[in-house]
């Protein structure tokens, strides 16, 4: 009957918690670390969608699409003009704004939504597809991580002008 751990049983644990300690600290630190960075990321995606969202819907209604020269060199342009107005995305570095044509002077543009999605990476261009106009849209969450840039949620999409269905079409 045996009450004890011999010394040889003892030491041998301790050689396998020394082996597996570097690797289990690397795994929690680079846990801790990662976390965090994943959430913003999230949290940066779920703005970066809502934005999909509303450039897919305003698309669909779309008559025409155009990407006009900017007057700021940093920012991009993308005008969509519905039936009922026009609508204008700023793209600038660290924000995107959502802007709707004042109805009394249509040369005009109001603030409307403003996006900040944190370390996104968003860009477009007008193309057929199919002979078909188009609004093609990349996105990605970027972020530095231990010296080296990751890239997440990375993605196109495709928006065809004028998708929606016609009245009595069917859907």
């Amino acid at each position: 009957m045996k009450k004890a751990f011999a010394l040889v049983e003892i030491l041998a644990l301790l050689a396998v918690l020394v082996a597996l300690g570097p690797v289990l600290s690397s795994l929690f630190r680079t846990a801790l670390q990662e976390i965090p960075i994943s959430v913003k990321a999230v949290d940066s995606d779920a703005i970066v969608s809502s934005l999909i969202d509303k450039i897919s819907a305003d698309a669909s209604l779309a008559l025409t699409a155009s990407a006009p020269k900017p007057q700021d060199p940093n920012t991009s342009v993308l005008l969509i003009k519905t039936p009922n107005n026009s609508i204008r995305y700023l793209f600038a570095k660290d924000s995107i704004t959502r802007q709707l044509a004042d109805p009394n002077d249509p040369s005009k543009f109001e603030e409307n939504t403003a996006f900040e999605p944190s370390n996104a990476q968003i860009d477009f261009r007008l193309a057929p597809l199919n002979g078909l106009p188009s609004i093609q849209i990349t996105r990605s969450i970027q972020y530095k991580y231990l010296g080296r840039l990751r890239k997440r949620f990375a993605n196109s999409h495709i928006f065809f002008i004028g998708a929606a269905p016609q009245f009595g079409e069917a859907k």
